[in-house]
């Protein structure tokens, strides 16, 4: 980014610069040849800054833009989690419940580390029974909580 920064900076130095020399140009002959100066000039100015490029000034994993990416793959990978669990518990009629999961996406390697899933209910759902079910049919173990009718 940096590199954009002074790139920019440099082409528009240049064009002030070519500005106030056209403006400065002498009329008649010598009109033509300070034109292709200056045209010369402008065109140098954009070429030069491109001799102290390096692929490395675009290194995307300083920017923000490789962790929103590992944040939007965490909270997708979490949606499709509260999916299962929901589709499973609605499946086999429980109701009145919301579930909530914390889970990361490991980009080299492809592994999903669930840490944690929660499944709240209302007092008259029995928890055990909830967390056997959650188990035997997704292998994940759960914490549930109560939270009230």
């Amino acid at each position: 980014m940096e590199f954009i920064k002074q790139w920019t900076f440099c082409v528009c130095v240049s064009l002030i610069i070519s500005v106030i020399f056209s403006i400065l140009t002498p009329k008649g002959s010598m009109k033509n040849f300070y034109k292709m100066a200056l045209s010369l000039f402008v065109f140098v100015s954009f070429i030069l800054p491109l001799s102290d490029f390096h692929a490395s000034d675009f290194d995307f994993t300083k920017s923000g833009i490789s962790d929103v990416l590992v944040t939007e793959q965490d909270e997708t990978v979490e949606s499709m989690i509260n999916s299962e669990v929901k589709t499973l518990l609605n499946s086999k009629g429980v109701t009145g419940f919301s579930v909530s999961s914390n889970a990361d996406y490991d980009v080299t390697t492809g592994e999903i580390t669930v840490r944690d899933i929660q499944i709240s209910v209302s007092d008259d759902e029995d928890v055990e029974y909830i967390k056997d079910l959650v188990f035997d049919n997704l292998g994940l173990k759960v914490r549930v909580i109560r939270v009230g009718s």
